[in-house]
């Protein structure tokens, strides 16, 4: 079995077996459960647990809130009905859990629990209040609300809904958030540590909201206990752009020290920093990697900014915040962007990041939704030639959007931006900066 990624958790704290294990199990996930009996990959997972937990490993049937899914997405019903068809789903999934266990783990299965959610919502310490809180803020924080459908609609992609049943949907990411956030206790146990097949935006939201980089004022509210995540699968290991960069994290800037790298693009960035006044303000960095903005900002004596940056390689976030940055959001650029609240910063600023972005005009929408006074970004001219030699070293595709169409630009400069430093392919850059004027937000 092998780790993927972790949230929240270190690989030295799960070798130290420092936390208790569970095994949540939603009842459409067909990686664990098929026509409600458990697959053998269930029992990867128990025995894997139970090799690295600290004491006990729980089996958790997330079968009670699965209600609004069976729904909306399935079509079942009225609510009261689906709530039964979930709750009697959830005993067949029990019954083929403990059989499972007196099967293959006998000699252990005093160290396994099997419980369902109405156990938990009933036991648990954490649930109810932080249930109420988050339904709470859904009600009272517009950009909560969106945010958790803005989440909603990254995770199910397989097909379009209306607002309403994007709406409804979100209640089953309010009714997890407790269990996500904060773990369980059972049994006088706590279990603070799930292993999954894979992940979601909804892992990465909660996450961020862990760390205080979303809606602190909710963190604040929520108990102090958080839990951690490892995607634990069998999967042939691929690397994908977050792997790829926090591989040379440690050397990234010796990397872009040379000048062909990318010397040419921060020379330019510096000239509209400078003609259009920008001295001070907070700058969210898009694909900060380890921080390269602040160290070129106060290099030039533009050392007035505050610093909060998004990326998909953590190791890469750790060199940030070793800098200074703020808050350093985990997650993919096109996710993470559609989460942070309205009017939040000064300035977006996203320099050779953009070209791992599929749908650059939405990306642009959000830049300009968050800036209260300007963004900045540069457009790479992407060449096939490039795409090749990445597709070679990383499963992440990038996108040429070079020629996309932005009116309405303060700036918009073309010039030789930086060197690709596997085969010093020259990469041609288009900066634009765009301010945006107050009476309009």
């Amino acid at each position: 079995m092998i780790i993927k990624q972790y949230f929240n958790i270190t690989e030295e704290e799960i070798k130290l077996k420092s936390r208790n294990i569970f095994v949540p199990i939603c009842l459409g996930n067909k990686f664990f459960v098929v026509n409600n009996q458990v697959t053998d990959n269930l029992a990867e997972y128990i025995k894997w647990a139970l090799d690295h937990t600290k004491e006990r490993v729980l089996v958790f049937i997330v079968d009670k809130i699965q209600d609004t899914n069976y729904l909306v997405r399935n079509k079942v019903g009225n609510l009261t009905y689906s709530r039964k068809r979930v709750i009697e789903d959830g005993q067949l999934i029990k019954k083929s859990v403990t059989k499972l266990i007196k099967e293959k783990f006998l000699d252990q299965k005093n160290k396994i629990e099997v419980i369902t959610y109405k156990e938990y919502e009933k036991l648990d310490l954490y649930c109810l209040s932080s249930t109420v809180e988050a339904y709470k803020e859904f009600k009272n924080n517009y950009d909560f609300q969106r945010a958790v459908i803005e989440t909603v609609k990254l995770t199910v992609r397989d097909r379009n809904f209306s607002e309403y049943e994007y709406l409804r949907l979100g209640d089953y990411i309010l009714d997890e958030f407790s269990l996500v956030y904060s773990g369980l206790a059972f049994k006088n146990i706590f279990y603070n540590l799930f292993i999954y097949p894979k992940t979601d935006a909804t892992v990465y939201f909660i996450e961020n909201i862990q760390k205080g980089n979303f809606f602190q004022k909710l963190a604040q509210r929520l108990p102090q206990e958080t839990t951690g995540l490892a995607i634990l699968n069998q999967e042939k290991e691929f690397i994908d752009v977050g792997k790829y960069y926090g591989s040379f994290a440690e050397k990234y800037e010796e990397i872009i020290k040379s000048p062909e790298v990318d010397e040419k693009i921060h020379k330019n960035l510096m000239k509209i920093f400078k003609k259009h006044g920008i001295l001070k303000g907070t700058i969210l960095d898009i694909g900060c990697g380890p921080g390269n903005l602040k160290t070129s900002l106060n290099k030039e004596g533009k050392t007035g900014f505050l610093y909060s940056g998004i990326d998909i390689s953590q190791k890469m976030l750790e060199k940030a915040k070793s800098k200074g940055y703020k808050k350093v959001i985990h997650g993919y650029i096109e996710e993470m962007i559609r989460l942070i609240p309205s009017n939040s910063f000064d300035y977006v600023v996203g320099i050779s990041s953009l070209h791992f972005v599929d749908d650059i005009n939405t990306v642009l929408k959000h830049f300009q939704r968050i800036a209260r006074k300007g963004i900045i970004f540069s457009l790479d001219k992407i060449t096939d030639n490039y795409k090749e030699k990445f597709k070679s070293v990383c499963v992440s595709p990038v996108y040429n959007h070079y020629n996309l169409d932005f009116p309405n630009s303060t700036e918009d400069i073309s010039f030789k931006g930086w060197t690709s430093p596997r085969d010093q392919e020259p990469i041609t850059v288009r900066l634009i900066y765009k301010k945006i004027v107050a009476e309009n937000k």
